[in-house]
C-alpha cells in the first residue's frame, strides 16, 4: 500500500484554520515587543553616572599634555554631564579646556579672538574655583589677550 503525504492544501480544514489565523500574530507580537521596549527604558541607565570623575580629570591632563587637544576637548564633554559637581571640582576641567582651546588653535595657526575669549572665559571659571595657574597657563592666558587685541600692561 502507498502511503500518501498529507498536504495541507488538500485538506479543507486545514486552509479554513489557516485564513482565520493569518495575520493575526502581529498584534500579540506587538504587544510583546512594546513591554520590552518600555523594560528597556525603565531599565537604562546612564553610563555617564559610571564614568569615575576623578580618572577622566587624570586622563583629561595626560591628553593635554601629550597634545591630543581634540581628544581632551571630547572628555571635557562627558565630564560636564557627571552630575552633582561643584565648582571646586570642575575647576581643573575647564583650566584643561583653556589651554586645550588655546594649543589646538596655536599648532593650526588660527589666532583668532573668540578662541582667546572662550580660553580666558574658562580661565576665569577655573581660578574661580580655586584652580592654580602654572607659569605656562600664565603664558597661554597672555597669548589669549594678545589675540582678542587686549595688550595693555
Amino acid at each position: 500500500m502507498a502511503t500518501r503525504e498529507l498536504r495541507t492544501s488538500d485538506n479543507p480544514q486545514w486552509a479554513d484554520a489557516r485564513e482565520r489565523i493569518a495575520g493575526k500574530w502581529q498584534i500579540p507580537a506587538l504587544a510583546v515587543s512594546l513591554v520590552a521596549l518600555g523594560v528597556s527604558i525603565t531599565t537604562f541607565r546612564s553610563p555617564v553616572s559610571k564614568i569615575p570623575f576623578d580618572a577622566l580629570v587624570v586622563e583629561l591632563s595626560e591628553l593635554v599634555d601629550e597634545g591630543m587637544y581634540t581628544a581632551a576637548i571630547g572628555v571635557t564633554e562627558k565630564l560636564f554631564l557627571v552630575p552633582d559637581k561643584t565648582a571646586p571640582d570642575l575647576a581643573p576641567v575647564y583650566g584643561n579646556l583653556a589651554r586645550a582651546h588655546l594649543k589646538r588653535a596655536a599648532r593650526s595657526g588660527a589666532r583668532v579672538a573668540p578662541v582667546g575669549e572662550l580660553v580666558i572665559e574658562h580661565f576665569s571659571v577655573a581660578v574661580a574655583g580655586g584652580f592654580e595657574l602654572t607659569a605656562e597657563d600664565h603664558v597661554l592666558l597672555g597669548k589669549a589677550h594678545e589675540w582678542i587685541g587686549d595688550v595693555t600692561t
